[in-house]
């Protein structure tokens, strides 16, 4: 997904463009979730994988 985050939003930063981007392209969602992409479901998961970095950081006592 990364990958292919980085490579949207060399073309775009609008999250309706990027989750259509995400949708086209097949990229599924980092929670499992078989729902397709659109503006919230990017927000949320990109909200999860921001959480789950910094809980691994705050556990392992280095970062935020």
């Amino acid at each position: 997904m990364a990958q292919q985050l980085m490579s949207i939003y060399n073309e775009t930063h609008d999250p309706l463009e990027v989750a259509a981007k995400l949708n086209e392209r097949g990229v599924a969602r980092p929670s499992g979730s078989g729902d397709p992409w659109n503006a919230q479901a990017l927000e949320d998961e990109l909200r999860r994988i921001n959480d789950s970095q910094d809980e691994a950081y705050t556990t392992n006592g280095v970062g935020a």
